[in-house]
């Protein structure tokens, strides 16, 4: 599913709160398929936070060589 489409990021909420009988998702985990740039990886992340679930997700776990890159870098940047 391309979570960067609306369409289908609707769908999705859709097919969980009905598999979840009417509930949603606590822990959303996305894997981010091949290396997408950082502002890329950060709008899939947009699109899950504010689709209107039933309940946000507590957590979204992203599995991201970029973004862990990036996090990596801006915490050295702070030291």
């Amino acid at each position: 599913v391309n979570v960067l489409v609306q369409e289908e990021m609707a769908t999705l909420r859709t097919t969980c709160e009905s598999s979840l009988q009417g509930e949603a998702p606590s822990i959303i985990c996305v894997d981010i398929n091949g290396n997408r740039e950082i502002d890329g990886v950060l709008r899939c992340v947009q699109m899950i936070m504010n689709e209107k679930w039933k309940r946000q997700p507590r957590m979204i776990i992203v599995k991201s060589r970029f973004l862990y890159w990036d996090l990596k870098e801006r915490n050295k940047q702070q030291e």
